[in-house]
């Protein structure tokens, strides 16, 4: 039996309990976390879901965590690094001397935003061991640190062949030989097969009518913000819905003016679309497993990934336009697992348009009418569970899969 030991470097996004299905292997033998102190919180969803799961032996067993208690100091070489998209003092700041144990490989995830690319040089330069890299959302620019990311990773985990071609125009670099597909979003195996199992009615069974559900971190009613491309600009879909005779139920922890608005101003338009009683804004959703809110998300026919790409963003920001046709937006798996039938508007999303194509789960709307028909269809349609779902442990395999 191959025992890997992994040094995993980076930032850490929920839900931690996908790294459950990475312990469960067999092949595994420790994996060491590294993390700052104000991500501690994060491994809350690990440890609930594998009590929840009777798994809490395994994490004591294989997992170590050590997170970097940040001084004044650091914190600003860390904002520093970040906002200007620089390698300065980074070994430093995460203390790399402190983690020369014998590992097979490091592992640094996850995102382009999160300051994870200024790793991967200094880490590949001081380990001398095999660097993988999993990556989702790019950096919306051309970036040095970026493609510094891509020569120095000995292996590159990147949700699917797509992401190549934007790399190619981007920085001419073929990386097909070190380029490996997998999705750091899919969700726990166990928490996947649980909510599966949970037996809830639909609110279409008691009113014959499509109960469509945004689910979401944040909703801006701003259209000019720029931030992520009206990602989060719900205004215009709610009104759609509203107007072929749909219900709409608003999952947010933030409604806001945009994406740099701190507080919430209550002279909003989602407050005056609510007032219709065709839009409930409800309190946010926090999903894991043994959570009575994915009762809740289930009792939904459909849900907006996103709102449709403005044209103009092509021209003001083509990196994020060139994004956001290749990204699976984090919600999907939710909603996927719950068997909330996922809606994109034609031409508004390439890849997820293919991949609800290909998967056989998800209605393309070329407008209003083919929405209001595809969605009453759905009603009358059986309510069969879908059950060709990715999870973390396909991650994990391809992981730990020799390059």
């Amino acid at each position: 039996m191959i025992h890997i030991r992994i040094l995993r470097l980076g930032h850490t996004f929920i839900p931690t309990s996908k790294f459950l299905d990475l312990l469960e292997l067999d092949e595994i033998e420790k994996v060491s976390f590294v993390a700052t102190k104000n991500e501690e919180k994060l491994f809350e969803d690990l440890h609930r879901t594998a009590k929840f799961f009777g798994k809490e032996d395994i994490v004591k067993q294989k997992a170590v965590f050590n997170f970097v208690d940040l001084n004044l100091l650091k914190k600003v070489i860390n904002r520093f690094n970040r906002e200007f998209y620089t390698d300065f003092l980074v070994s430093k700041i995460y203390n790399f001397k402190d983690f020369k144990d014998n590992y097979n490989f490091v592992w640094i995830g996850d995102n382009g935003f999160d300051g994870s690319n200024s790793l991967v040089k200094k880490a590949k330069n001081f380990f001398k061991i095999p660097i993988y890299r999993s990556y989702k959302e790019l950096c919306y620019r051309k970036s040095r640190l970026e493609k510094d990311m891509l020569v120095y990773s000995d292996k590159l985990i990147l949700p699917h062949e797509q992401y190549l071609n934007v790399f190619s125009e981007l920085y001419q670099l073929d990386l097909s030989g070190k380029a490996y597909f997998a999705d750091l979003d899919w969700r726990y195996s166990k928490t996947v097969e649980w909510v599966k199992n949970l037996e809830v009615k639909k609110l279409s069974y008691f009113d014959n009518t499509p109960h469509v559900c945004i689910l979401t971190g944040r909703a801006i009613w701003d259209p000019s913000d720029k931030l992520t491309g009206n990602r989060t600009y719900f205004i215009d879909i709610i009104n759609d819905l509203i107007k072929i005779g749909a219900m709409v139920h608003l999952h947010a922890f933030n409604i806001v003016k945009n994406n740099r608005s701190k507080t919430v101003d209550e002279n909003n338009p989602y407050l005056d679309l609510a007032k219709t009683g065709k839009l409930i804004i409800e309190p946010p959703l926090n999903l894991y497993a043994g959570s009575k809110d994915y009762s809740i998300l289930k009792r939904y026919d459909a849900g907006i990934l996103h709102s449709k790409l403005y044209d103009e963003l092509k021209q003001t920001n083509y990196l994020l336009y060139k994004f956001q046709q290749i990204n699976i937006p984090n919600r999907f798996y939710e909603y996927e697992i719950a068997d909330v039938v996922p809606l994109v508007e034609k031409d508004s999303a390439y890849y997820m348009e293919q991949l609800i194509n290909q998967k056989g789960f998800g209605i393309v709307y070329s407008d209003l009418e083919d929405l209001k028909n595809k969605l009453w269809e759905l009603l009358d349609a059986p309510q069969d569970k879908f059950s060709n779902i990715k999870t973390f442990k396909d991650f994990s395999k391809v992981l730990i899969q020799k390059t």
